[in-house]
């Protein structure tokens, strides 16, 4: 029950929104309009749950001196530095936060979806195995989706 109620929501929503795309009408549109503005309500509190959550697991690691806390410092500084650099230079396109994000978080982000693509691609390799004529097929259209993922 815990999981088919929010599965049965998403559902309907997703096809009342496919529908509303592709058959725009007044009352769906207000409704669309609607929902987006529910959605980032809903994105600025997932957000200061997920930020005190994150902040919460490194503050016990280092407390308790876990394996591998120091990166758990390093995490918490880096983070308060890119907090600091946005409050006082501003996100202007020409601000010192900006130019910390464009060339040094950005490089960062990318060569860790890279290593995630890689893994993936390796352990659905390890998972299918081609060993029948539908394993196949998968692997083959598996590799065709993330052939079309890739940035030009």
């Amino acid at each position: 029950m815990k999981k088919n109620v929010p599965l049965a929501i998403v559902l309907i929503l997703g096809i009342a929104f496919i529908v509303q795309f592709f058959i725009p009408s007044k009352p769906s549109q207000i409704a669309f309009n609607t929902m987006i503005e529910w959605d980032l309500i809903l994105y600025v509190f997932a957000s200061i749950i997920a930020v005190d959550s994150l902040v919460r697991h490194h503050v016990i690691k280092i407390n308790r001196k876990n394996k591998g806390w120091g990166y758990s410092v390093v995490y918490l500084a880096a983070a308060l530095f890119m907090v600091l650099a946005a409050v006082f230079s501003g996100t202007r396109d020409d601000s010192f936060y900006m130019k910390v994000f464009y060339y040094t978080l950005a490089p960062m982000q990318s060569t860790m979806f890279a290593i995630l693509a890689f893994y993936m691609a390796s352990a659905s390799y390890r998972a299918f195995r081609a060993k029948s004529f539908e394993a196949t097929l998968l692997l083959i259209s598996a590799f065709i989706v993330m052939i079309g993922l890739i940035p030009q």
